[in-house]
């Protein structure tokens, strides 16, 4: 393919782009209620093309937020095609299986109108300290128990913030300033994202930044592909094991190198829990794309097309592809054990160049109960 951008023109207009989707995470951080949030940074930020793309990323943002938002905007897209969105209107869901594998991480989409045209999108996922049910446990036995669900909805209204969704929102959850206060600030954050892309394109003369967007991400692909066709062709396997809760869990992954594509399949793990641990395709795919690009390629960009080259495939009713209405709130807790069990497939075609795996799952702490003075309900994690 004919590049279409000189390169210096590209690098100008890729490093001020970048400037946007980090002002976009600034803006966040330095307006959310939470301290999980403002002060964790458990957040992702990311700025999209018209057909849900993602083209970049913000300096922050974990793998299970930023890779899994990256394939959920599609779904957002399915429900709400560009004819069905109008000025102002802000969509938001937390469904595990749509975005990042649990009911507290809540992704918002701002859709970015130049004139009567959507030319882009603004995502953001946050984690919310209290989503109602049960806080942050591994207890429940059906998703159901572990907060409010909500599907592709209609946050924001044609810039009026829909009443109806606030109130049911704030009547299930222990903590409603601090959730509806992240809400907020994920809006304002993609509002800001908005105006300054739209000021970046009244710079440099843009009327869409989709060619821009191709450029970026069919530079990426061809550098992730060029990356792994120096790799040897070969079908790599591994295998790690979790204590589980009433029996082990067994994570089994094959990586297969074909050329210029990588194949992850996790056929012979374990079958999904009663116990909320089990993790969604989405989520798999997020951790097992991101550690293939870690050994692989970790300068390429972070963005569409560096995803392109891994497929990823489990089986349906596996702790890695669990159907619903499994429990997945805890999901991380099997999730963060993918790089390291793939690293260890992918050493045997690399040998020397991967770090074994260490303390792979995530551990952490969640605080609840009522403040002694106003005996109101407070949530940290």
């Amino acid at each position: 393919m004919a590049d279409t951008i000189d390169p210096i023109t590209l690098e100008v207009l890729w490093n001020r782009l970048l400037s946007v989707v980090n002002e976009q995470q600034v803006t966040l951080m330095r307006t959310a209620f939470s301290t999980v949030v403002r002060e964790s940074q458990d957040l992702a930020c990311g700025v999209f093309d018209t057909r849900g793309s993602m083209i970049a990323q913000s300096l922050t943002g974990t793998p299970g937020h930023i890779n899994a938002m990256a394939t959920g905007v599609h779904h957002f897209l399915r429900t709400y095609p560009p004819e069905t969105i109008h000025p102002g209107d802000v969509l938001i869901t937390n469904d595990p299986w749509q975005t990042a594998g649990q009911i507290n991480d809540m992704t918002i989409l701002n859709p970015v109108f130049k004139g009567e045209r959507i030319v882009a999108y603004f995502a953001s996922t946050c984690h919310s300290p209290d989503i109602g049910g049960r806080i942050f446990s591994a207890q429940a036995r059906e998703v159901y128990e572990e907060g409010l669900r909500i599907p592709i909805t209609k946050l924001f209204i044609r810039d009026e913030p829909n009443e109806e969704l606030f109130k049911v929102i704030r009547a299930n959850v222990r903590t409603p300033k601090e959730t509806i206060g992240d809400l907020y600030a994920q809006t304002s954050s993609g509002a800001v994202g908005t105006r300054e892309l739209l000021h970046f394109m009244h710079e440099f003369g843009l009327d869409s930044i989709d060619p821009l967007a191709d450029e970026i991400i069919t530079r990426s692909e061809q550098a992730m592909r060029n990356a792994i066709r120096q790799l040897p062709n070969g079908r790599y396997e591994n295998e790690s094991w979790s204590d589980g809760f009433d029996e082990p869990i067994r994570i089994k992954v094959s990586v297969t190198i074909e050329d210029e594509d990588i194949f992850i399949d996790f056929a012979g793990s374990s079958a999904q829990s009663p116990w909320g641990i089990n993790v969604v395709l989405n989520y798999t795919h997020a951790y097992a794309s991101f550690a293939i690009k870690a050994a692989v390629s970790p300068e390429v960009p972070h963005n569409a097309g560096a995803f392109s080259p891994v497929h990823v495939t489990a089986p349906a009713g596996s702790i890695l592809n669990c159907l619903e209405p499994a429990p997945v709130a805890s999901r991380h807790i099997i999730g963060h054990f993918l790089p390291g069990v793939i690293f260890g497939a992918l050493a045997q075609a690399m040998p020397g160049r991967l770090i074994a795996c260490g303390a792979d799952p995530i551990w952490l702490s969640v605080w609840h109960g009522k403040w002694p003075t106003s005996q109101e309900p407070f949530t940290f994690s």
